[in-house]
């Protein structure tokens, strides 16, 4: 051997002579295997269980190569390479010495020897002597480069070879000991998919990797050679294109870096040892890159056919920067041409092959926080679908997939605000609104802006959408200050305002901002009679205001009230905010000087405590602490003038309050922790019965909204409690102790720790307020059981101070005694290692969380109870222990749509019945969880420890309502005006009980009420729809006679224009409707309450609503009247207008209500 090269061609060309016939391996059962030993001794030996040499063999050997032989083969430089070249198999015994035959004779001759031990059937044994003569520094070098070549053998080369499906290398030391050897295994996944697992071992120690591959082979066809692709993918099948995997080129043994994501074996060769240029064979240099790239586009046809790889595989695609010569140029455009001449892409919601011309990509500007489509075209669905990752996109983009432009995107815009259900118009989410009002935005920065501009995008008042181009819009506010309703000008809608990237929207489109000068000048208009324009214009020029200088101090007015009459100085800030404000609110020292006022005089509780640090007295914060206190005039609100309506007054004159000076007006946790101090400072430790009640309420009522606070708000909750805020009696002794001082389940009188579990058991007025207290203590503030180390720790404590009761220490070894037998106590951490004794040998029980994972049963049935077993255990809270174990094993009792029930992970899809109608309605249409729905009652902590709350069929059954294609008509005036006019006492009963539809409180829901029109149809159907297994699955239509449309631009409520019905309709069915459009499905505990409540107002004359409201409970809410007057329903409620619906191939389909 003279050199590396030979020692390459060596290895080479016996891999290429390999693919031979293991017929009789195969037949016994064998795997066609190939090892190859490295012996110290210089020597090399190859055995294979092949079927043998044949005389046709033993030709092929001794000639020239020929075109039958594998390509790469040529024993002739195995031999020339080696000192001597022994091969043995069945009844041959020969072999070959370099320095007996002519070089330039093209034909070998063996020589007979007898062999030195015989080889067993189905064995060809070849050995290899290595050069031993020369210069003893070069033999040894070469000796090295064999071993090494041996040692990086590619572990894909067993891809290569077609019959092989194991490969193994040894080596050993001078005494013919194995210290390290390496095993390529290959293993057949499916049609296309092998994988390669790779198990090393060096000095006794084994390691073990696999890689699973798809391979496409391009068939060989007269002057083609043979090509094959090899693509690494992930055990998810999808593509493995980063770092760890570098692409190849074979030719059995990997030449070089290929600079693909994947191998490519085929009659590869290089220029010279310098260059990396590929060099296909002479007579395949034309066909060569086109082969390749055919056999790439076989294989995008074979990812198309898989679930994930029919996404994913274009992260195989070249970037075209990357190209770096004429055979990979070549490759490219093939593949290029092919892809935008074949439908290998999908979009978003055909499930049909598309072209790559008919697809484009939205890009990150114009996708929402979900990366879906701001819009999309309903026509052509020219979206590219969102499963292929965005790395797979961007490679698409060198081959002809297009970015949506702009202008395109205004095309979408217009069809939209086309369509009677324009995503622009209806009610979507803030996000999205800003979302494009952002792009817009920069839109409006391009030659775009004369066309945007006279798009109707701006939102008024009163739901309707226009443009500057028809007539100026102003903003609702100047200066801070509401834009009176009584001006005939066009206002844009309020909450649109309030959103920071719409409001910059409508500037740069043109929407004015006024100011408080021009607001009088426009009221002043507004009067027809010249004198009193007069005397108003007068009286405001004679206005002489205090204002606020540059300094960090008050004006001389507002400073002289701060400190001789404090009591009115929120009235006269009030009225000097709106000429001081502007310049307040620009002098941050200022500002905290006002929130940091004394408020001793300002609210009607005897402490110190800060401006910022009170609560602005609505009537709906006011209720709630009426409920709580005892003496609610306790609570810390402001004292303010006496108002008609304080709520409105809390969003129009006190506004700046809450929004500028730190005053609180949200009921949230930290209002309710306040009521807890207001009691304890109070009443101390002399809380009466009455109160004791009311603050076990109010524990019960944190508890419920602990789980949906923030986590500063949870922080503060957390300090306080362990600030002495659990209120508790020890022997008749009322306390207030800190949560670090107290035990859960515990004995009921101890000394070193305070014991309330048991108290708050006997204290609680029901189960559910049992609960939600345990769910504070015990869950959110973590107040833990005791534990035998708390006892012990007790009992020393007793004993070191000399108590003698013998009834309270007789009562923790009782307790103790309990804990020692019961089935909750875990050994599993004390002794890990001793599990057969306790479970064997004591018969100890294991946990069912244990049984749970390690249970082999396959009847649904068993593994049903066990799961059942396990909520016992864990009683009515949520488990504590590991869920993701849970999550992935098959323990889920599920039934398939052929009634068979099986086990499943939450991988599979399926529903879970929470309600028993949805259940019957859709029937055997989809996949559930085998539980019935009292069984799911009891497992909902199971399901939220899981996360998969969400798979509640209340939660993801829709209900779609289509409306008679006939003529439509609004009815006559007064059922309009009358529903209207209820508004204020609709929104007393969802304040009452807390629920405001998809509105944040109140006073917004009472606006968004006084817009409603109650419209007759002929006929309604309603159908449910869920989506399972990316199939929209729905049920049967039947007749409904009541329906509620709530989007931005319309509030409507559906009615039959059938009497009868109509009479059912608003007496029976609305309430309903109207109450689970009000509860959104949160809660239902008040449902029967809140029911009677609508269907009084309802059915009721207005005149005595307020009575019925007040006998029924329900609060005040003393909104101005507005809907009392008609004069303040617009005049087209009051005609009757026919609408026209579309013809009978449209039947419109008037909302969603999610159930």
């Amino acid at each position: 051997m003279a050199s590396e090269q030979e020692a390459e061609q060596i290895i080479r060309s016996l891999n290429s002579d390999i693919n031979r016939v293991f017929a009789k391996a195969i037949a016994a059962e064998k795997a066609p295997s190939v090892v190859f030993r490295v012996l110290a001794s210089d020597r090399i030996v190859i055995e294979l269980n092949d079927d043998g040499l044949t005389k046709a063999d033993l030709e092929a050997i001794c000639g020239p190569a020929s075109e039958e032989q594998p390509k790469g083969f040529d024993f002739k430089a195995i031999v020339v390479a080696c000192k001597k070249v022994h091969i043995q198999s069945g009844n041959f015994s020969f072999e070959f010495q370099h320095n007996i035959f002519d070089l330039t004779d093209s034909l070998m001759r063996p020589v007979w020897v007898s062999p030195a031990k015989t080889t067993p059937v189905n064995l060809t044994r070849i050995t290899l002597y290595l050069h031993d003569q020369g210069d003893k520094k070069d033999v040894e070098n070469l000796r090295n480069i064999v071993h090494s070549l041996f040692e990086g053998l590619h572990e894909a080369i067993p891809l290569f070879l077609k019959d092989l499906e194991l490969v193994s290398i040894k080596f050993s030391d001078s005494s013919d000991t194995i210290y390290r050897s390496k095993n390529l295994r290959k293993e057949k996944v499916d049609e296309h998919r092998v994988r390669i697992s790779v198990t090393s071992i060096e000095c006794g120690e084994a390691s073990t990797c696999s890689q699973l591959y798809h391979i496409t082979e391009e068939p060989v066809e007269r002057g083609t050679t043979e090509v094959i692709l090899a693509f690494p993918l992930t055990d998810d099948f999808k593509p493995l294109v980063d770092d760890l995997i570098t692409g190849q080129c074979f030719n059995f043994v990997p030449l070089h870096p290929s600079k693909y994501s994947f191998h490519v074996h085929s009659d590869f060769d290089f220029q010279d040892e310098q260059s990396n240029a590929l060099v296909e064979s002479i007579a395949n240099s034309f066909h060569l890159p086109n082969q390749v790239a055919s056999a790439f586009c076989q294989a995008i046809l074979q990812f198309l056919e898989h679930p994930t790889l029919c996404y994913h595989w274009p992260l195989f695609l070249t970037r075209q920067q990357r190209l770096w010569d004429t055979f990979r140029i070549r490759v490219d455009i093939f593949i290029k041409e092919w892809i935008g001449q074949n439908p290998v892409l999908r979009s978003r919601n055909l499930k049909h092959w598309r072209l790559i011309s008919h697809v484009a990509r939205p890009g990150a500007d114009f996708e929402d926080e979900n990366n879906e489509p701001l819009l999309e075209d309903p026509m052509h669905d020219t979206f590219l679908s969102h499963d292929y990752p965005l790395a797979a996109a961007l490679s698409l983009k060198d081959y002809g997939l297009a970015a949506l432009t702009r202008s395109q995107f205004l095309d979408l815009l217009e069809i939209d605000l086309e369509n009677p259900n324009s995503k622009m118009r209806t009610n979507t989410s803030k996000s999205w609104h800003s979302a494009v009002a952002r792009l817009l935005s920069r839109i409006l920065t391009d030659d775009e802006c004369s066309r945007l501009k006279s798009l109707p995008l701006i939102q008024l008042t009163d739901g309707s959408w226009t443009s500057v181009a028809s007539g100026p819009v102003y903003f609702p506010d100047a200066e801070n200050s509401c834009l009176p309703e009584a001006l005939n000008i066009r206002v844009a809608s309020y909450l649109a305002s309030q959103e920071p990237e719409r409001k910059s929207l409508y500037r740069q489109l043109g929407v004015s901002q006024t100011k408080v000068i021009e607001v009088r000048q426009m009221i002043l208009d507004s009067f027809e009679c010249s004198d009193v324009k007069s005397d108003a214009q007068s009286d405001a020029a004679n206005d002489d205001y205090p204002t606020v200088g540059a300094s960090e101090t008050l004006s001389n007015a507002l400073d002289y009230v701060s400190k001789h009459h404090k009591d009115k100085f929120l009235g006269i800030l009030e009225h000097l905010w709106v000429f001081e404000g502007p310049a307040i609110l620009k002098c941050p020292a200022l500002v905290s000087k006002i929130k940091g006022l004394p408020a001793l005089t300002l609210c009607s509780v005897d402490s110190s405590r800060e401006l910022q640090i009170t609560w602005f007295p609505s009537n709906h914060l006011k209720s709630y602490v009426r409920n709580f206190m005892e003496y609610p005039d306790e609570f810390p609100f402001l004292k303010l003038d006496e108002e008609k309506d304080i709520n409105l007054a809390l969003a129009s004159k006190w506004a700046f309050l809450t929004k500028n000076l730190g005053v609180k007006w949200k009921y949230d946790l930290s209002f309710l922790l306040e009521i807890l101090k207001s009691i304890r400072r109070h009443s101390g430790t002399s809380l009466s019965s009455s109160q004791i009640e009311k603050v076990l309420a109010l524990y019960a009522t944190i508890g419920e909204k602990f789980p949906l606070s923030t986590i500063e708000d949870k922080e503060q909750a957390l300090d306080f409690f362990n600030d002495s805020a659990i209120f508790y009696i020890n022997d008749e002794k009322q306390v207030w102790t800190r949560s670090s001082s107290c035990l859960w389940a515990a004995p009921r009188y101890m000394v070193s720790a305070d014991s309330i579990g048991s108290f708050y058991e006997k204290m609680s007025r029901d189960e559910q307020q049992l609960k939600d207290i345990t769910n504070l203590f015990h869950n959110e503030l973590n107040i833990q059981d005791a534990t035998a180390e708390d006892l012990i720790q007790e009992l020393s404590m007793l004993r070191d101070e000399g108590w003698e009761d013998v009834v309270l220490v007789a009562g923790i070894y009782r307790y103790l005694d309990r804990m020692a037998i019961s089935s909750d106590m875990n050994l599993k951490r004390c002794y890990p290692d001793l599990k057969d004794f306790f479970l064997d040998k004591l018969g100890v029980k294991g946990s069912a969380y244990d049984y749970l994972l390690s249970t082999t049963s396959k009847e649904p049935h068993d593994v049903k109870m066990a799961v059942l077993s396990f909520m016992e255990e864990v009683g009515d809270f949520v488990p504590r222990f590991p869920a993701k174990p849970v999550r992935t094993a098959k323990i889920l009792p599920v039934r398939c749509l052929d009634g068979t029930v099986s086990l499943c992970s939450v991988e599979t899809e399926f529903a879970i019945t929470d309600r028993e109608q949805l259940r019957k309605e859709l029937g055997n249409k989809i996949t559930v969880l085998d539980f019935d729905l009292k069984e799911v009652r009891r497992l909902w902590p199971f399901f939220k420890w899981l996360d998969i709350e969400d798979r509640y069929l209340s939660r993801c059954v829709k209900e779609r309502v289509i409306i008679s294609p006939n003529y439509s008509s609004l009815l006559h005036g007064s059922k309009t005006s009358d529903l209207r006019r209820k508004s204020y006492h609709i929104a007393r009963v969802a304040s009452t009980f807390d629920t405001y539809g998809t509105y944040s409180d109140a006073a917004t829901l009472f606006h968004r009420l006084k817009t409603l029109r109650v419209v007759e149809v002929s006929k309604m159907s309603s159908a449910l729809e869920m989506v399972q297994d990316e199939q929209i699955i729905r049920s049967t239509p039947k007749p409904t006679v009541a329906h509620i449309s709530n989007n931005t631009t319309d509030f409507t409520i559906y009615v039959p224009n059938d009497k009868k019905a109509q009479q059912r309709c608003l007496f029976s069915a609305l309430p309903r409707v109207l109450e689970k459009w009000l509860r959104q499905d949160n809660y239902s505990w008040h449902t029967s309450e809140v029911l009677s409540s609508l269907t009084s107002i309802i059915a009721s004359d207005i005149s005595v609503l307020d009575e019925i409201l007040e006998d029924q409970g329900i609060i005040e809410l003393p909104f101005e009247r507005h809907d009392i007057d008609d004069t303040r329903i617009p005049s087209w409620s009051t005609r009757k207008i026919v609408v026209k619906l579309p013809g009978q191939d449209v039947a419109k389909t008037v909302g969603w209500g999610v159930w």
